[in-house]
């Protein structure tokens, strides 16, 4: 009866332990638990931008040595109207890209930039333009602007069937990109799990 008794006590005190230490263990950061809306539900879309620098940019080939790069500015310089530029465009896969944006300067009344976002298909060539963003003569001043574009055409991302680049053109001295800057939704998936250290 003892022994029984015993083995009892120490079946309990183990059971108490391993729900203290469930309930007090911290969560990991990575993980997030929530109750089920449902079989694999989306419970959260967030938000988020994927930010190219003017950094980020090289020439298009055509006239390399016509653009500057300002460590000490942040921004890509323009030369003349053969300066042309390309960054690539690295999403997750399955996103809605719905909205993008681009910091300019035209200080050139002649001149203008134009910023345009591109997918191209990976099997046939064919290139399709997401969206569109310029300025226009005869605009001229020397403050940052803020350039956008939206809806987009084709905003979700499919890969393997596309990969995606941003190309813009700056046709004077007086234009510079500072940032292009895509938001884009993000689902949050919560399954019905709890992960513990």
């Amino acid at each position: 009866m003892t022994n029984r008794n015993a083995r009892r006590g120490l079946t309990a005190g183990v059971l108490v332990a391993l729900a203290l230490a469930l309930i007090l263990a911290p969560t990991s950061p990575l993980i997030r638990a929530q109750s089920p809306q449902g079989p694999a539900a989306p419970s959260a879309v967030i938000s988020v931008p994927l930010v190219i620098p003017g950094a980020a940019f090289h020439s298009d080939g055509y006239d390399p040595g016509s653009m500057f790069f300002s460590f000490w500015g942040g921004y890509m310089r323009g030369g003349n109207i053969n300066t042309c530029v390309t960054a690539p465009v690295y999403l997750p896969q399955g996103v809605t890209i719905y909205d993008i944006y681009a910091s300019v300067v035209d200080n050139d009344a002649a001149a203008n930039v134009w910023i345009d976002l591109y997918r191209v298909d990976n099997y046939n060539g064919a290139v399709d333009v997401m969206a569109e963003m310029s300025t226009t003569a005869p605009y001229a001043s020397s403050a940052i602007t803020t350039l956008n574009d939206w809806p987009l055409s084709y905003p979700i991302v499919s890969y393997p069937s596309y990969s995606y680049y941003v190309g813009a053109c700056l046709t004077s001295a007086n234009t510079y990109l500072y940032s292009v800057r895509i938001w884009y939704d993000q689902y949050n998936l919560y399954l019905p799990a709890l992960f513990k250290h």
